[in-house]
């Protein structure tokens, strides 16, 4: 067993000049965007040009019984599979062993792409018009920001030039997880344009002009934030109104207009939250899956994790 992020992403689909219009993905002028993945999916990606995708080549790859790995289940309006994105087509590099005497094998030449697999998930549910996107990263390694363009340029040709708009997808539960559950490692406080009433509080260094005033809270040695601050905190997920209450603090520019990030711990990972804006949370969730002999991730290992991942969620959509 290795261990694997998912990210998760909803999206919509909307028309490029009318982007306040939600369309419902079932009936595009009758058609339904799941059966045309579902059918479509796998040949476009096989034939997406590198030249609208940063130079990078796509294709599904095959598994040991030579069939695709791609699949798709009606039941819950899901797709999923494998796609391979191969780059550095423009690099020549050497090969070498992976030990200390890295002896050198080969040299991959200009025009050669290193491909490499990527699990995704699409869910369309019946009762949202909404959909999900399931997206595997392993270390550095991540295809977001390609599958996004593939998913665009696919709603685009099918369905009479839709374009899909993407957010990450981070439950408020979670957060709140986090910030009720974790351990603090920082509070950050943000005003951006000072209000001139609040500058004088700072003499004269601050007399003229604009700023923008940072205050960092870093708890040192043993000391710890309470259980009852910490939920003080997380109550800004339900209703933004800022966390200090000092009018000493006020006075000097820090009130409900400021931004508040809180840096945690919390089971392994460090989260960054932005209590104005939990979209800008990382949507990113540990998982541990089944491996092949190549050493990337078995397909219904991670198929199964990604399912249980959203089920956890209690959406009743899967």
């Amino acid at each position: 067993m290795e261990q694997r992020k998912l990210e998760i992403h909803t999206f919509h689909l909307k028309q490029p000049r009318k982007q306040d219009i939600t369309i419902d993905p079932k009936d595009v002028d009758g058609k339904d965007l799941y059966k045309l993945l579902s059918k479509e999916f796998p040949t476009f990606i096989d034939e997406f040009p590198p030249s609208k995708l940063y130079g990078k080549t796509t294709k599904i790859p095959l598994n040991g019984d030579a069939k695709s790995i791609f699949f798709s289940k009606s039941q819950n309006r899901i797709v999923y599979g494998k796609i391979n994105i191969g780059d550095d087509n423009k690099k020549e590099q050497d090969v070498v062993e992976s030990n200390k005497d890295k002896k050198f094998l080969y040299t991959k030449m200009k025009g050669h792409s290193v491909e490499r697999p990527f699990f995704f998930l699409i869910l369309l549910p019946d009762t949202k018009t909404t959909g999900f996107l399931i997206l595997e990263r392993e270390g550095k390694h991540a295809m977001k920001r390609d599958f996004e363009k593939i998913l665009n340029e696919f709603t685009t040709e099918k369905l009479s030039g839709l374009k899909v708009k993407f957010t990450n997808f981070v439950e408020s539960d979670l957060v709140k997880e986090w910030l009720e559950k974790g351990e603090y490692k920082e509070v950050i406080l943000r005003r951006r344009e000072l209000p001139n009433d609040k500058a004088e509080h700072y003499g004269e260094f601050l007399d003229e002009g604009k700023f923008d005033v940072r205050l960092s809270i870093v708890p040192k040695e043993k000391t710890i934030f309470t259980p009852n601050k910490k939920k003080k905190i997380a109550q800004n997920i339900d209703e933004y109104n800022g966390f200090f209450e000092s009018e000493e603090l006020k006075e000097i520019g820090f009130d409900k207009n400021s931004e508040i990030k809180v840096v945690i711990d919390h089971e392994g990972n460090t989260r960054t939250i932005d209590l104005s804006d939990t979209n800008k949370v990382r949507p990113y969730y540990h998982v541990n899956v089944k491996t092949n002999a190549a050493g990337f991730s078995e397909i219904e290992s991670i198929k199964n994790e990604a399912i249980n991942l959203i089920k956890q969620f209690n959406l009743g959509i899967i």
